[in-house]
């Protein structure tokens, strides 16, 4: 079976390289695989063909260039078009193309609502069906133009506001299967619950191998290097999304690290060295990141957040981060810089076990293995006449952290 994963922009995923190693896990399945995007992305081989259409776009015609490279049994399409038309006309060309040679696409996997332009020319013209995986949830809208301009026929029911197209519930009512990856419970009511029947429950997942990447230098080397770079002199770092009003009890301690505004090099550097991530509001991609790169997680008590982290005041057998309620998290914190003078071992133990949780329950392989049971015809969609009991947190039976992996 041969598949296209339809990403335009790759900064949906965690890394530039998520969406070619997921590629990868699929080849290793036996699929072959072809990724059409528009950022050049990670460096491939330099094994490249390259091809050109001319798009018809507001009245005149537009040359847009395709470039083929190969990375192992991989084939990716790189297309120089960030505009959704555009990259959509380019992106069924090179389709028509494949066709030709007896190279016909069996199923589109769209990953953004941005890119369902692409998939629903394909299956207009080529009679190619799709899945749409929901990583975040936006309210993506695109103009009516678009569509009309490609002879596009979109349903009655679509959802518009003024001369736009709601993309996400347009990708949902139209794929044949609708992935949840989103890790936000509350959208069930206020999105899914509308796509029973081909509502497959998924999960978040992200580039594991590379957050967790070894480094030669030990992670209290890496954090010294930091401290010094930053010109600290604090016992404890804290990385976070944005800088948190500090307490006076924890400002003396706790250096706090801004991951705001980093690239995902600088990220990847900050989260290899810090102690502790805090989250004052729950990004399950980020929070999974950051968990994969050793840094214990400080999290609000939220559905997702309770399935993923268990804190020793309710589960101190399997514990690997901190939980805190709506008081605020700085009680919590200074629970674990208590637990960071006085237990190195257990802290290394939840640092352990909570890399593990992310390796075996959020990674690509993993991901790679449900996308494997969707395409061929094995979904496990959710039964809209059936209540759902409440599951297990993920890793329950993860114990004392003997056999992980000490990559940090």
């Amino acid at each position: 079976m041969r598949i296209a994963l339809i990403c335009r922009n790759l900064s949906t995923f965690d890394t530039d390289a998520t969406l070619l190693r997921l590629a990868g896990e699929l080849t290793e399945k036996g699929y072959e695989c072809c990724v059409f995007t528009a950022d050049s992305g990670p460096a491939v081989q330099k094994e490249r063909f390259d091809a050109a259409f001319s798009v018809v776009y507001n009245g005149q015609l537009t040359q847009v260039a395709v470039t083929e490279q190969k990375q192992g049994w991989v084939r990716i399409f790189t297309i120089a078009a960030a505009n959704a038309y555009l990259f959509a006309a380019a992106a069924a060309g090179m389709m028509r193309r494949l066709q030709l040679q007896g190279e016909k696409i069996s199923l589109l996997h769209l990953f953004s609502a941005e890119d369902v332009c692409t998939a629903l020319l394909c299956r207009q013209y080529f009679r190619i069906p799709f899945v749409y995986s929901v990583r975040e949830f936006g309210e993506i809208k695109q103009s009516k133009q678009d569509f009309a301009a490609l002879s596009l026929m979109l349903p009655q029911s679509v959802f518009t506001v003024g001369s736009y197209v709601c993309t996400e519930q347009l990708a949902a009512a139209e794929a044949m299967y609708v992935i949840d990856e989103t890790g936000s419970p509350g959208l069930w009511r206020e999105f899914f619950c509308s796509y029973t029947g081909k509502y497959i429950e998924g999960r978040p997942f992200v580039n594991v191998s590379c957050w967790s990447q070894c480094s030669v230098a030990p992670r209290q080397k890496r954090k010294n290097e930091l401290l010094q770079e930053l010109q600290s002199d604090k016992e404890i770092v804290a990385a976070c999304e944005q800088q948190p009003a500090s307490p006076s009890t924890l400002s003396a301690d706790v250096l706090f690290v801004s991951l705001d505004l980093l690239t995902k090099a600088e990220r990847l550097k900050v989260l290899q060295a810090a102690d502790y991530y805090l989250a004052e509001t729950v990004q399950p991609e980020k929070l999974l990141a950051a968990m994969a790169a050793g840094c214990i997680p400080i999290a609000p008590r939220e559905s997702f957040t309770q399935t993923i982290i268990r804190d020793e005041e309710q589960q101190a057998a399997e514990a690997n981060g901190y939980l805190y309620r709506q008081e605020g998290w700085s009680k919590v914190l200074q629970r674990a810089c208590n637990d960071f003078r006085t237990r190195p071992g257990w802290q290394q133990q939840l640092r352990q076990r909570s890399m593990m949780l992310v390796r075996d329950s959020f990674s690509i392989k993993t991901a790679a293995a449900l996308y494997d049971s969707i395409y061929r015809g094995a979904a496990p969609v959710r039964l809209p006449f059936i209540v759902e009991q409440s599951m297990p947190p993920l890793g329950a039976g993860l114990r004392g952290g003997d056999n992980a992996e000490k990559q940090n």
